[in-house]
Order: C-alpha cells, then structure tokens, then sequence
C-alpha cells in the first residue's frame, strides 16, 4: 500500500470552523499553504503513487488524502454542497429505489422550476440519463454532448 501522507499537526483554534464544539486536544490535521504550487506537487505525488500501485504486481492500493488538494475551507464547503445535492435527490426519489425515473423527475422539477414544459423537462433528464436507460442514478455523469 502506497500512503503519501502531507498534513500539518495544528491547534485545535486552528482547525475547520465546523467543528461540533472545543476540546482540550488537537482533533484535526488542517494545511498552511504557501500557495497553489504546494497543492499541485502533493498531486503529482499522488498520481505517481496510483501509478506504482497500478504497476505493482497483484492488487495494487494507493491512499489518497483529499486534504493535501486544497484548502480545508474549499473543501468544507464542497462537501457540505455535496450533502446537500444527496439530500435533494434522496427527497426526489420517490420509491426509495436510488434511480429518478422519467415521471419522478418530472414531478419534482415541476414542484421546484418555473421553466417545467414537457419540452425543457425532457432536455434535462436526457441530459442527466447518461446511460439512456430512463434511469438517473445520484452518481451518473451527465453527458458531455
């Protein structure tokens, strides 16, 4: 197993905002940054250190620490935008089956937007069903067309 590990030991006042309340020990590793350059090297490292583990005979495995790409804040946020976009979906899924059907997507852009013609409606969900199977999945990546 390959681990490039690059973090800095802080203080607890040091630390993401979002944390639940204060202790009296450090209960996160966050970064300085020095600039943009620091980040961009810790991803070439990790990058070789998928491409050794892809190389290396057997299963290879390369841990990756999201942390060491950018700043705690920005990250912080993403992830909270995340959660966000997970929580709308599950709300959308009506049968709880982890797939937006046609009909279920269409109900709930019609709750949520203006623009609901069955012509706009259409567009997006062609848009979001990148295999076309009248499926989309929390996961799925739209098409690029």
């Amino acid at each position: 197993m390959l681990d490039y590990a690059a973090e800095d030991d802080v203080t607890e006042e040091d630390g993401p905002k979002s944390r639940a309340g204060p202790t009296s020990t450090v209960i996160a590793r966050t970064y300085s940054y020095e600039d943009e350059l620091v980040c961009d090297r810790r991803m070439d490292q990790f990058l070789k250190s998928i491409d050794a583990a892809k190389s290396a005979d057997g299963q290879g495995f390369a841990a990756i620490k999201v942390t060491a790409l950018g700043m705690p804040p920005l990250l912080e946020r993403v992830s909270t935008a995340l959660l966000a976009v997970q929580d709308l979906f599950r709300q959308l899924d009506e049968n709880g089956d982890g797939c937006l059907t046609p009909d279920e997507f269409s109900r709930a852009y019609s709750r949520l937007f203006t623009d609901s013609s069955e012509e706009r409606m259409k567009q997006i969900y062609h848009y979001l069903d990148a295999d076309h199977d009248d499926r989309v999945d929390y996961v799925s990546e739209p098409d690029k067309a």
